[in-house]
């Protein structure tokens, strides 16, 4: 019966030692909150269903100024692929995890301390605008280099009336 009791109490003392070093990840669903916070420790990290499978954000390293977060993706034949997102206080991230052309989550660095970083996750339904933003940037093209042509036309019209 002493070793029972030795037993149990060696158990209950050390069962706060294994829950530390496990890892901590919450399942989280987006369909009624689109936007949630949490406080996550190394290792730690968030679960969640999207178009029938689960994805995983988790922290995978904590730095000064930044952190490196652990995800996956899934390629065209299912297969997952690991990805790495680096975050600070300047920018967020946005991941299309199954890789249809649309975002699907924003991440967002909210607070940084030594051991623990509070992450910003929304949820998102957005077109990615690689194509919009390279048509956009033809247009403010050719619309500079016809202001500059209209600009020099006007100058030279001037010019010729006040030559004198």
């Amino acid at each position: 019966m002493k070793k029972f009791i030795t037993l149990i109490l060696t158990l209950i003392l050390f069962l706060p030692l294994v829950n530390a070093a496990l890892t901590n990840i919450t399942k989280v669903d987006f369909i009624n909150e689109p936007v949630q916070a949490y406080r996550l420790y190394n290792g730690d990290g968030i679960s969640f269903i999207y178009n029938g499978k689960e994805y995983v954000v988790s922290v995978d390293d904590i730095g000064k100024t930044s952190i490196r977060l652990k995800s996956f993706v899934y390629k065209d034949n299912n297969e997952k692929e690991t990805i790495y997102l680096l975050l600070d206080n300047r920018f967020s991230n946005k991941i299309d995890f199954d890789i249809d052309n649309y975002y699907d989550l924003r991440i967002e660095l909210s607070k940084l301390e030594d051991d623990n970083v509070v992450i910003l996750f929304e949820a998102l339904h957005e077109l990615k605008s690689g194509e919009s933003t390279k048509n956009k940037i033809n247009f403010d093209i050719t619309t500079g280099i016809l202001i500059t042509a209209i600009i020099v036309v006007i100058g030279l019209i001037i010019y010729f009336i006040f030559k004198k």
